[in-house]
């Protein structure tokens, strides 16, 4: 198999224009369906467990496993907004040093902060979830075209593994980076179709929506050794 073959799935979605992704701790997955305005809860396989609605347009999202919630990016307010399980709006910000956010992830070691990608300037930024702009920026990724970040959590060996996946509208691939393209660890390329719209990182696996085929697919990431046993998950380990 090569980096990006699918080996779980792919798994019908039952709507259309899926957006983010996020991997809960129940081991389930939140995934926004942009054509209803829904945030949908769904299994790994893809089935329907339940859903909340919204109003607007969500692009990403990412689960805060300190206090099991989500948290979501509104790109056409670009604001960042933070949800309870269940829909509950708990906070809804923006930034003006911030002027077109994409991508949100948050960071299992340090609960306070989250790490939100711009488009405009390219560039991964720490921010609270306060609200509070921090600046300090992971790096700039410098490079056009990215969808979504997703954290690699517990990325700790690093001649192998990057801190984040990255996906890109064109051409379609996702990459697991350092923050620096030019510098630290290898950066490696999982070649996927062009519509890779959302991104999550269980702890062993790499789950992805193609809002092209409205499926769900668990991604080949060989090359990138995990610390499954560990950490208490279960998966499969590559």
């Amino acid at each position: 198999m090569a980096l990006g073959d699918v080996i779980a799935g792919p798994f019908a979605l039952s709507y259309f224009s899926p957006q983010g992704l996020a991997y809960a701790a129940d081991d389930t997955l939140y995934n926004v369906d942009a054509s209803s305005e829904d945030v949908n809860n769904i299994s790994l396989t893809g089935t329907d467990i339940t859903s909340w609605a919204f109003t607007g347009f969500l692009s990403d999202l990412s689960y805060d496993d300190s206090d099991d919630t989500l948290w979501a990016i509104e790109p056409s307010a670009n604001q960042y907004k933070h949800y309870s399980l269940t829909g509950t709006v708990l906070g809804t910000f923006s930034n003006a040093e911030i002027s077109s956010p994409g991508g949100i992830t948050t960071i299992p070691e340090n609960t306070s902060i989250l790490r939100i990608y711009d488009a405009v300037d390219e560039t991964i930024w720490r921010v609270t979830k306060t609200g509070t702009f921090e600046g300090w920026a992971i790096g700039d990724v410098s490079n056009v075209n990215i969808k979504m970040i997703a954290y690699q959590k517990d990325a700790v060996d690093p001649d192998y593994r990057g801190v984040y996946f990255v996906s890109y509208f064109s051409p379609g691939r996702i990459e697991n980076i350092t923050g620096l393209f030019s510098t630290g660890p290898p950066n490696y390329t999982i070649n996927t179709s062009i519509n890779q719209n959302g991104i999550a990182w269980d702890g062993a696996n790499l789950w992805s929506v193609n809002s092209s085929s409205n499926e769900l697919e668990l991604l080949e990431i060989d090359g990138l050794p995990t610390k499954v046993g560990s950490q208490g998950y279960v998966g499969i380990l590559i």
